[in-house]
C-alpha cells in the first residue's frame, strides 16, 4: 500500500514544463552582437496590439540575451518572435477489476472470478510557448525553442518571476 500511494504522488507532482531546443547545423551564436523583435510577435493581438503577455516575455529575453552578451539594437543581427498555444486534451485511463467469491455448502464449494474494467476520463490543459531565434543576414530560422506542459496552461496567470525562468529554462537549452 505504501508503494502504490509513493507512486500515485509521485505521478501526481509537478516536475515543469518539458523543455526543447533545436539550432541549425553549425551555427555559433557568438558571432552574433545586435538582437531586436519581430514588429508583431506572436503573442500580440492580431490588430497588432501589444499584450502584457509579450511585453513580460520581452523583458526577460531582454535579461537572456544581455546575459548572453548580446545588446538590443535598430539594426540586429538577430529577431527573436514568440508564439504562444494552449489547446484542451483528454485522458482515459482504464484499469482492470477483478472479484471473487468462495461458496461453500453441504454440496461442496465454488469458486467463481468475474471482471470488468473501471474507466477514468480527466479533461487538463496544456500551453506551448515557442521561441524563434531568425539571422536577418540569411533570412532563416537559425534556433527554435519550446516549453510545454500543463503548468504554463494560461500564461496570463504567471507573474514576471515565472515568465523570467521559463524563458531562462528555454534559452538554456538554446543558446547555452
Amino acid at each position: 500500500a505504501l508503494f502504490v500511494s509513493t507512486l500515485i504522488l509521485a505521478g501526481c507532482a509537478s516536475s515543469g514544463p518539458t523543455i526543447s531546443a533545436a539550432q541549425s547545423p553549425g551555427i555559433d551564436f557568438s558571432r552574433f552582437e545586435t538582437f531586436n523583435y519581430l514588429p508583431r510577435l506572436g503573442t500580440d493581438r492580431s490588430n497588432g496590439a501589444r499584450t502584457t503577455l509579450s511585453n513580460r516575455l520581452i523583458e526577460a529575453m531582454n535579461h537572456e540575451m544581455s546575459t548572453r552578451g548580446l545588446r538590443l539594437s535598430d539594426t540586429p543581427d538577430l529577431v527573436v518572435d514568440f508564439n504562444f498555444h494552449s489547446r484542451q486534451g483528454v485522458q482515459v485511463r482504464q484499469t482492470p477489476n477483478m472479484s471473487s467469491s468462495v461458496t461453500r455448502s453441504h454440496w461442496g464449494r465454488s469458486y467463481s472470478v468475474w471482471g470488468g474494467y473501471s474507466t477514468t476520463v480527466r479533461q487538463y490543459q496544456e500551453g506551448t510557448l515557442l521561441i524563434d531565434i531568425i539571422d536577418l543576414e540569411s533570412a532563416s530560422l537559425i534556433g527554435e525553442g519550446a516549453a510545454q506542459g500543463r503548468q504554463i496552461s494560461d500564461m496570463t496567470s504567471l507573474d514576471q518571476a515565472d515568465i523570467n525562468a521559463l524563458v531562462a529554462d528555454v534559452m538554456a537549452q538554446l543558446m547555452p
